[in-house]
C-alpha cells in the first residue's frame, strides 16, 4: 500500500518519535551504565589498595552475584514491551547515574542513592516503576546503611538462640548480647555482623527480584513465599550461631571459614528453589 502521508506529516511523526525513547533501548543503556559503574569502581578499589589488608577488603565487593543479576536483568530488558518513554526522562535518568557515581566517592552508597531517586522519579511510569523497584531491591541487598537494622535483629537473635539452645538440651548463659556455653567459655558476642538480617536481605530481596523479573507484578501468594524465605534465613543463621558455640575452631569455621561459605550456598539454593516452585506453571494451575 503506497504511503499517502505528506512530507509535512512524515516530518511531524519523526519529530514526535524523536522526543520518545524505546523502553528496551533505554533500559539497556541504563543497565550497561550501572554495570560499568560497578566493575569500574571495583577495579579502581583494587588498583588503589595500598596493602594486602586493603586489597582483601576491596575483593569482598567482587562476587558472582552481580554477574548473575546483570545477566538476568539484560534478559528481562529484552522481553520488555515496545513502549516508549520521554526523552527528558530517559536522558535525565542516565545523567543522574553519571553524576551520582562521579560525585559520590562510595560505590555502594552511590548505587543506593541512584536507585532510590530513580524509583521515586519513576513512580508514575508503570513500566519504569517496575525496573526502579528491581534496582532498589538490588541496592538494598548490599546492606548499605542497614547497621541499625542489623543491630536490632542481632538483639532478637541472641534471645532466639538462647531459647533454641535450651530446646535442644544445651542451655547457655546470656548477658545482653553475650552468650556463654561450655564449648565457648569466653562467650560469643552476637553483633550486627552476625545478625540474621545479613542473610534475610539477600535471600528475601533476591527472591523478590527474581519474582519481579518473572512476572509483571507480585501476586498475593508471592508475599507468602517471601515470608517463608525470610523465616528459613533466620533458621539457617540460628543453627549457624549454635554451631559457633561448640568450640573456638567451630567459631572460626562458621564465622569466616568453610562453614560461612556453606551458609551462603545454602541461602542461594533455598532462594532459587523457592523461586522455581513459586513460578512453576503446574503449581500455579493447582493453586487456581
Amino acid at each position: 500500500m503506497p504511503d499517502t502521508a505528506t512530507p509535512k506529516e512524515r516530518t511531524t511523526a519523526v519529530k514526535a518519535l524523536g522526543q520518545r525513547v524505546p523502553l528496551p533501548q533505554f533500559s539497556l543503556y541504563l543497565l550497561a551504565l550501572l554495570a560499568v559503574q560497578y566493575w569500574a569502581g571495583t577495579v579502581a578499589l583494587v588498583v588503589r589498595s595500598p596493602d594486602l589488608e586493603a586489597l582483601e577488603r576491596a575483593l569482598t565487593q567482587i562476587s558472582v552475584l552481580p554477574v548473575v543479576e546483570w545477566w538476568m536483568l539484560f534478559g528481562f530488558v529484552r522481553r520488555l514491551p515496545g513502549r516508549t518513554v520521554s526523552a527528558a526522562m530517559a536522558y535525565g535518568s542516565l545523567a543522574l547515574v553519571v553524576a551520582a557515581f562521579t560525585l559520590i566517592n562510595h560505590q555502594r552508597f552511590a548505587f543506593l542513592f541512584e536507585s532510590f531517586v530513580l524509583f521515586i522519579l519513576w513512580l508514575r511510569t508503570p513500566d519504569l516503576r517496575r525496573i526502579g523497584l528491581i534496582l532498589l531491591f538490588i541496592a538494598l541487598q548490599r546492606g548499605q546503611g542497614m547497621t541499625p537494622l542489623h543491630a536490632l535483629v542481632s538483639w532478637v537473635d541472641t534471645r532466639v538462640l538462647t531459647g533454641f539452645m535450651a530446646l535442644i538440651g544445651q542451655p547457655v548463659t546470656r548477658t545482653g548480647n553475650l552468650v556463654v556455653s561450655s564449648g565457648m567459655p569466653d562467650g560469643l558476642v552476637i553483633l550486627a555482623g552476625c545478625a540474621s538480617s545479613n542473610l534475610m536481605l539477600p535471600m528475601g530481596l533476591g527472591l523478590a527480584i527474581l519474582l519481579l523479573i518473572s512476572r509483571d507484578q507480585l501476586k498475593r501468594t508471592d508475599y507468602g513465599w517471601i515470608a517463608l524465605t525470610l523465616a528459613i534465613a533466620v533458621a539457617i543463621n540460628i543453627v549457624r550461631l549454635s554451631l559457633m558455640l561448640g568450640s573456638h575452631a567451630a567459631y572460626e569455621s562458621w564465622h569466616e571459614g568453610t562453614g560461612a561459605s556453606i551458609v551462603s550456598v545454602a541461602g542461594l539454593i533455598v532462594t532459587m528453589g523457592i523461586w522455581m516452585v513459586a513460578t512453576d506453571p503446574k503449581s500455579a494451575g493447582k493453586a487456581a
